[in-house]
């Protein structure tokens, strides 16, 4: 196998195969072209994993940043001569002076998953990434993921403040509608794209027709009114022919190899544009003042910059005014400038970017190509081209294979999120384009005209935020050019410090809720293919470490390496439950069935390893099935709650006909012999996780029993609490649905489908002003909670 670090894209074949299934014209990554193919088959930018796919051995080369060079590493098409190249530039050396590379690493690995872990991480340290350590890679912390809007996908370059303003407005009512005012949903950004200006590289001068009050001022102020981000976005290399820029500078211009005059042009994005000389003083000066005026007099603290490699097009290097520097040297200085410019509280997006020369000046990067409007190019761009062109495929196999970025160099940037029925999606594309989004764990960002989505889409959106902020592994990264099985581990937050002063007082402050693992299923296949089934080992599902753990919780706890398996199908609401053998060998699978060509399906999977505990299955609320929860808890049972619910699972299972007060007099009666308990679990919802009870809110949620199943019906159960649809302490069974009745394993219990929602949605501003009062930004009057009495054991 053969992964292109700077493409992103990895190649299965046969050693010296002529017919293997490698598209030679893609994996030669931009670049390196030039170098001879009779030499050498395949050529990857930055860094590379070659690796064996029978004895899941391998090597990883790679330069560990681009500070100082463009490089790549190549092979020939026997694969027994690896080299190494650095571009040079043809950079002119002064006497006495000296050129080198970047520092390169190499190393083996023994697994397949997740082979560039360890490259990465020097990586980011050579290069001093703006990102946290990323010591622990499951722990959950949205605070760092841009979430919100981008003008580009609907208005293209034809945005006009009217469409700004209304869009403004519309992000307004969906925060108060759908509870997303919470800082946590982090639904704030509000970012205007292309279009705005006069010209490319005439930055600061807005297009009149479309902007007529020449300035982004008063609306970079409605948007923090909001309690919004402003963001904007500009190519700060680059200038349109007819720019004022290029009329009043053309010596500022790259021009083309062997020509003073003929300017070196790019198409890449649909039109024609000059890229600029970043080595000449009077450019630079030009850029900064874009800068300035964009986040001092504007006022935007959120700067997506694009098609930043037109500094250094090919075939320029003579016509910059310093010859002695290298592209990479180039690019680097061009990107430090901007960064000092902006000032620490400016948030950077890099697109359009040879990667390594953006780490540690870029917040976020974009991984892929643009998302498209279609799942192929549309005509008449080629459908061949897997790489480069915009479509949502190529979107989808960038984001996949470049998923290991997200946490080590910057925030991933998938690009947008696009949802309004007039596109060329079906709703199964839909759904496969929305799980690999959420499992990049990166930006989330919509860009239709938000007044166009349908409620079915929308809901969409709302699953899948907040972001993680936790990237998955691509579990067959080396195996397939476009991945198919996704692992996602996550671990809960530590629940808030004051939690248990709010409600009942917990039985143990233990969150039943710890770390858990999601499984992304996908089917990448043509569109005419049928629908796919992946088997998947316990090893594969989980991890080597999880499963011994769980070979050693289960021994001790149940004497045995065989215990429950829970499956949750979060796109389809479903669930099921198996018993497997911790200890099997890898012929014990799981099969995944039913997955439909461009689409995934998202499971939440989990071993029932601690006897007689509640487990929290899922939910349709959040795509993660345990984000939307700040803790599950045993509690200690409501006053009044235990007469009731004894007396009318008594009544249901005798068939007296009694009141519930009869009931509760006749179990209360020692003479009567009949002795039951029960149990009370306290859901507290994150915050912001609840919407509107109409939007059909549920979670499902294991409860152990004593009782034969049969025995543990609706009855049991006696809920209340603000996310709670029903009256307090009524009876559960005109709400409730019993999804599975568990016994197996020596597991008693079942598993019910309980509708929530919240009963007060504040207006953001409401929200504000509550926390402000109370002083704390997670204040816990904001968070909606269940309480959950069942019947847990029957005697006499």
């Amino acid at each position: 196998g053969f992964h292109d670090g700077g493409d992103g894209t990895s190649f299965p074949f046969n050693i010296g195969d002529e017919n293997s299934n490698i598209d030679n014209s893609a994996s030669w990554s931009f670049g390196w072209r030039g170098l001879a193919l009779k030499d050498f088959f395949m050529a990857s930018d930055m860094f590379t994993a070659l690796t064996n796919l029978d004895s899941k051995c391998g090597i990883v080369i790679g330069f560990l940043s681009q500070k100082l060079q463009f490089g790549c590493i190549a092979t020939n098409r026997d694969f027994n001569r690896v080299t190494v190249h650095a571009s040079g530039d043809g950079v002119h050396l002064v006497p006495g002076s000296t050129i080198s590379t970047d520092w390169l690493a190499m190393y083996a690995f023994d697994s397949v998953i997740e082979p560039f872990r360890t490259y990465m991480a020097m990586s980011r340290d050579e290069n001093d990434a703006l990102v946290s350590s990323r010591c622990n890679a499951t722990l959950l912390n949205t605070s760092e993921v841009p979430v919100g809007w981008c003008s580009w996908y609907h208005f293209f370059e034809k945005v006009s403040e009217e469409d700004l303003m209304k869009n403004l407005q519309c992000m307004k009512r969906m925060k108060a509608k759908y509870n997303l005012a919470a800082d946590r949903m982090g639904f704030n950004l509000f970012q205007i794209d292309d279009g705005y200006q006069n010209a490319w590289g005439d930055w600061s001068v807005l297009n009149k027709k479309t902007f007529p009050k020449q300035s982004l001022y008063n609306i970079v102020t409605q948007v923090k009114d909001e309690h919004m981000v402003g963001g904007i976005w500009m190519a700060p290399f680059a200038c349109d022919k007819h720019s004022m820029v290029a009329k009043q500078h053309p010596d500022w211009i790259l021009r083309r190899k062997g020509s003073s005059t003929v300017a070196c042009n790019s198409g890449n994005c649909g039109k024609w544009f000059y890229g600029l000389d970043a080595t000449n003083e009077e450019v630079q000066e030009h850029i900064k003042e874009n800068i300035v005026v964009a986040t001092r007099i504007w006022g935007f603290t959120y700067l997506k910059l694009d098609f930043l490699y037109a500094s250094v097009l090919g075939g320029v290097q003579e016509s910059f005014k310093d010859k002695t520097l290298t592209k990479a040297q180039i690019l680097q200085r061009g990107m430090k400038l901007i960064r000092d410019t902006a000032g620490d509280g400016v948030f950077i997006l890099g697109c359009g970017a040879p990667l390594g020369s953006v780490i540690g000046y870029v917040h976020a990067n974009r991984i892929s190509s643009d998302a498209g409007l279609s799942w192929l190019p549309e005509f008449p761009l080629p459908t061949a081209d897997k790489w480069n062109l915009p479509c949502a495929r190529n979107m989808v196999r960038n984001s996949l294979c470049r998923m290991f970025m997200h946490g080590y160099w910057w925030v991933n940037d998938p690009d947008c999120m696009l949802l309004r029925p007039t596109l060329h999606f079906s709703e199964e594309e839909l759904l496969g384009i929305a799980t690999v989004k959420a499992f990049s764990g990166g930006s989330f960002i919509l860009s239709d005209d938000l007044d166009t989505l349908t409620s079915s889409r929308l809901r969409v959106a709302l699953q899948m935020l907040p972001p993680t902020n936790v990237s998955a592994v691509p579990l067959d990264l080396l195996s397939r050019e476009m991945p198919e099985l996704l692992r996602l581990q996550l671990e809960s937050p530590p629940m808030p410090s004051d939690l248990n002063l709010v409600g009942n007082s917990a039985t143990s402050c233990q969150n039943l809720i710890t770390n858990w693992t999601l499984i992304a299923v996908c089917n990448w296949d043509s569109k005419n293919s049928a629908d796919k089934t992946h088997s998947m080992s316990l090893v594969d599902i989980f991890g080597q470490p999880v499963v011994d753990a769980a070979i050693t919780s289960s021994m001790l706890h149940f004497k045995s390496t065989v215990c429950l398996l829970f499956k949750f199908n979060f796109w389809t609401e479903t669930y099921h439950h198996m018993q497997v053998n911790l200890n099997g060998d890898d012929e014990q699978l799981i099969h995944f069935t039913a997955i439909p060509h461009h689409s995934a399906r998202i499971y939440k999977m989990g071993l029932y390893l601690q006897p007689n505990s509640p487990v929290w299955i899922g939910s349709n609320l959040h795509f993660s099935c345990g984000c939307d929860v700040a803790a599950l808890l045993e509690v200690d049972n409501p006053a009044g709650v235990d007469d009731l619910v004894l007396a009318a699972f008594y009544n249901a299972t005798q068939g007296t006909g009694r009141s519930i007060i009869e009931g509760a007099q006749h179990i209360n009666d020692p003479d009567k012999g009949v002795h039951l308990t029960n149990r009370t679990v306290r859901v507290v919802f994150a915050d912001g996780a609840l919407r509107d009870p109409s939007w059909g809110g549920c979670i499902w949620l294991f409860l152990p029993t004593l009782l034969q199943p049969l025995q543990c019906s609706l009855s049991c159960l006696q809920i209340s609490g603000s996310a709670w649809h029903g009256q307090d302490y009524a009876a559960a069974e005109s709400h409730v649905s019993v999804v599975a009745e568990v016994c197996q394993c020596g597991v008693y219990g079942s598993v019910f489908k309980i509708p929530v929602g919240t009963r007060r949605v504040l207006h953001p501003q409401e929200l504000i002003q509550e926390r402000s009062n109370e002083g704390n930004a997670t204040n816990q009057q904001a968070l909606d909670e269940l309480l959950i009495s069942w019947i847990y054991s029957k005697s006499g």
